[in-house]
């Protein structure tokens, strides 16, 4: 007997996953963004150090212990000089994608609007298909001609949006902004009296002297906003599942009420291990960043030499970048297909992140130099041959299919 569920009409099939069938066994992976790098020892240690303990297996509280709560505010207190309180502006999450998924069920349901940016990660959009919301993608292409088209489509919505997501530095584009982008932003949040859910999840991975500000910083910012941050990318503790948002008081309780149904909180342990990483040294976030630099400048300057056009992004784990001219027949996920299949190369069509990336793919920069030189010599082959056969190139794929 089968039967139809209107969820998963509503929301597809995740789409940064690839199927083994689909995998070579000498491919490189650059698709999703898993880190590659392990959590620092004096993370390990305390992990594993708790782990031992009798007491830690019981259940944890589904908000967070206090003590790592008390670290996250420390921690906001350090980098950005935002003052939170630990038992009502701040909730430890299962990652940022749980947090932002039940944020959506506390606080939507049918009928409401949200406005997301348009490349975006999939979860800033299907999460609240799945709280039953309307999703309004507005179209990212510039920080501040993004704001103007946030006031237009609220200006023209029948429906005013309840909520306005964004994540900057942005996943997949690494597009970066600075504090007048969230000064802006709060305004016109408190204008039309909206919700603004800020994904802060790369807050570290930033180079060339770029700091990233939080939207907290912004006078007057817990009045309607809320900031989700990851331990995944930055202490490499992906596997871990722990995050934290903080921020309006308002939306922590919504979140905590709701949590408190869906689950026992973390394992002590791996809260543990985030507070020590969070409040212990961080020359380990250094490391991280100092060799996501070395691949960054290591992809994009190679891909450069072959004729990709690529910039430099200030922030992320992550390179976006324009489809050669001489693939200008097939759409990306064709590309991507044919990366695969001709490069053994695992990478991330713009399809996975909206409708207005077309003609980009992203790249993970989670192979150390080598491998990236060995994704590049393989890209080389590529097009060296296609070169030559490009008439023999199949233009039905345009539809996306091999």
């Amino acid at each position: 007997m089968e039967f139809e569920f209107p969820i998963m009409n509503r929301v597809p099939v995740y789409p940064l996953n690839v199927s083994k069938k689909e995998r070579k066994e000498n491919y490189i992976d650059l698709g999703m963004g898993n880190p590659d790098m392990p959590p620092s020892d004096h993370i390990i240690q305390e992990l594993v150090r708790n782990s031992r303990m009798d007491s830690n297996y019981q259940y944890a509280p589904s908000a967070g212990i206090l003590s790592l709560r008390r670290s996250i505010c420390g921690w906001y207190l350090d980098r950005y000089g935002v003052l939170l309180d630990p038992e009502t502006e701040s909730i430890v999450t299962i990652g940022s994608k749980e947090g932002i998924t039940h944020l959506a069920m506390a606080t939507l349901t049918k009928g409401d609007t949200v406005i997301v940016p348009d490349p975006t990660y999939p979860v800033h959009t299907h999460a609240f298909t799945i709280a039953g919301a309307e999703v309004i993608r507005v179209p990212l292409l510039h920080p501040h001609g993004f704001l103007k088209e946030i006031v237009k489509t609220i200006e023209l919505s029948k429906n005013k949006p309840k909520i306005i997501l964004v994540n900057f530095p942005s996943n997949p584009t690494g597009m970066c902004v600075d504090i007048s982008f969230y000064e802006e932003l709060v305004s016109i949040a408190n204008k039309y009296d909206i919700w603004v859910i800020q994904d802060f999840a790369y807050a570290n991975i930033a180079f060339d002297g770029y700091f990233p500000p939080s939207i907290l910083q912004v006078e007057g910012a817990k009045n309607n906003c809320v900031e989700f941050y990851s331990l995944s990318k930055s202490y490499n503790m992906a596997g871990c599942r722990i995050g934290f948002m903080c921020g309006n008081a308002q939306l922590v309780k919504a979140l905590k009420h709701i949590k408190s149904y869906l689950d026992y909180g973390i394992f002590r342990p791996i809260q543990l291990a985030a507070n020590i990483a969070l409040s212990g040294p961080q020359e380990c976030v250094e490391h991280v960043v100092a060799e996501y630099k070395k691949r960054r400048d290591c992809l994009c300057n190679g891909l450069r030499k072959l004729g990709w056009e690529v910039s430099l992004s200030k922030a992320t784990m992550f390179v976006w970048a324009k489809i050669p001219e001489l693939y200008n027949n097939i759409n990306s996920k064709a590309f991507t297909q044919k990366l695969l299949q001709d490069a053994f190369l695992i990478v991330t069509p713009w399809s996975a992140f909206g409708e207005k990336g077309e003609g980009y793919v992203r790249f993970s920069l989670i192979a150390n130099t080598e491998k990236i030189n060995k994704v590049l010599e393989a890209i080389s082959k590529m097009m060296q041959i296609d070169s030559l056969t490009l008439d023999y190139i199949d233009c039905s794929v345009a539809g996306g299919e091999w």
